[in-house]
């Protein structure tokens, strides 16, 4: 497989490039990425090379390239390598990926995959039981500490896609009812999937967990909290910050239905046009505000992206290089998208609220702390950026998420 055999000069060449700012060799780089494209294309309608193994890696080495390089082009290109991944992946059918390599590079392949269809809000295949099951059993495979992490996630997407339906019920009062019936399904998928990733972490060994160094405020740097996590290694590392990333985006979720459905976290508003106002609660049954009760411990958000952002100077170490910011940069762009979401309120759930009923409460909770993360964050984006590293995670518009 040629597009395999040349990603490491693609990589290096790159890197030496960037390093001594020669424009002609980084023009090299991306010609030979861009022969390594057609070479995967060519593999992909060949019917004997398409569902090679191969193939699969070399969809997602150039998916990884996208990650470091993306940041000059400001793309997300590697959401569109995950997505051909997960087409690939599922082509091959679940029995493909039943042998030990196969699984191995499932296991590795299926990792991009989930976190591309958490930024595109859509379900995918991978949380289907046979796709969380099959590439085990076969062999007699256990799961690892890290795979029952990765089964938790997989459900997160379709949670966003049903918030996004959920969303569409809110200003027809016609849908009023089904709307009803698909938020309370989402409330016990919330409070499912949060109750599995508190049961994993439970299950996480206390030399897996970060070692705290205290950090006295005020510091030269600029740097905004009072201590720093390290870790014993990148193994454990990363799967810690991908559970807090999916403890705060799963919180997020449960926080802001809850802003809106309990009627005392309203300010009663009405606009200088008199606009009718709608019902101080969108749904407002007594079998949702018990359903609501049973995630009241799964509404603290801003302590993950705490976790996350402390976290970061590990995966920044020199000795982490280039896996450490292939790591950090998913749970980095959503630690830095929620404490910028507490400076410029107004996700699409909670805008509509505040567009018939006015603000809520929290938006005057905006604190000096909060400005000085966002500009640490900043501050280490362009740091990022001048070390070559890819920096381009400060999502907008539908990549945001609803934090």
């Amino acid at each position: 497989h040629r597009d395999l055999h040349s990603f490491p000069t693609r990589r290096s060449s790159d890197l030496v490039a960037r390093d001594h700012n020669d424009r002609g060799l980084l023009q090299e780089s991306l010609k030979i990425y861009g022969k390594a494209l057609r070479d995967l294309q060519s593999a992909l309608w060949d019917p004997k090379r398409m569902y090679s193994d191969g193939t699969l890696v070399a969809c997602m080495l150039l998916g990884l390239y996208e990650i470091f390089e993306g940041s000059d082009r400001k793309s997300l290109a590697w959401i569109s390598h995950s997505q051909g991944a997960a087409r690939l992946v599922e082509l091959r059918g679940v029995d493909r990926h039943a042998s030990k390599v196969s699984n191995f590079l499932f296991c590795g392949t299926r990792v991009p995959i989930i976190l591309a269809a958490i930024v595109r809000r859509q379900a995918t295949f991978l949380a289907s039981p046979d796709w969380l099951t099959k590439p085990w059993e076969a062999q007699g495979m256990p799961k690892t500490w890290g795979d029952r992490l990765f089964d938790a996630m997989a459900t997160i997407p379709s949670i966003l896609e049903l918030y996004d339906v959920v969303e569409g019920h809110v200003d027809s009062p016609a849908l009023q009812q089904q709307g009803e019936k698909l938020l309370r399904t989402l409330i016990e998928r919330c409070r499912e999937t949060n109750q599995a990733l508190q049961k994993w972490y439970a299950a996480t060994r206390e030399d897996a967990k970060p070692q705290v160094t205290q950090i006295a405020q005020p510091t030269n740097d600029g740097y905004p909290f009072a201590c720093r996590y390290h870790f014993k290694n990148h193994l454990f590392a990363q799967a810690l910050m991908m559970y807090w990333t999916s403890c705060l985006i799963l919180q997020s979720v449960t926080r802001d239905i809850n802003d809106i459905l309990v009627p005392q976290k309203r300010i009663e508003w009405r606009p200088n046009d008199d606009t009718p106002l709608f019902p101080v609660s969108f749904f407002s049954t007594d079998e949702i505000e018990s359903d609501l009760a049973s995630l009241q411990p799964y509404m603290n958000p801003r302590q993950h992206a705490l976790y996350i952002a402390q976290s970061i100077s590990y995966f920044l170490l020199p000795e982490m290089g280039a896996l450490g910011v292939n790591y950090v940069s998913f749970p980095m762009g959503m630690s830095f998208t929620f404490f910028r979401g507490t400076l410029l309120p107004g996700c699409k759930f909670t805008w509509k609220a505040r567009k018939h009923n006015g603000p809520l409460e929290s938006d005057s909770h905006i604190s000096n702390e909060d400005e000085k993360i966002v500009i640490w964050f900043n501050e280490t984006f362009e740091d990022m950026k001048s070390r070559g590293m890819p920096a381009n995670w400060r999502f907008r518009g539908r990549d945001c998420l609803p934090l």
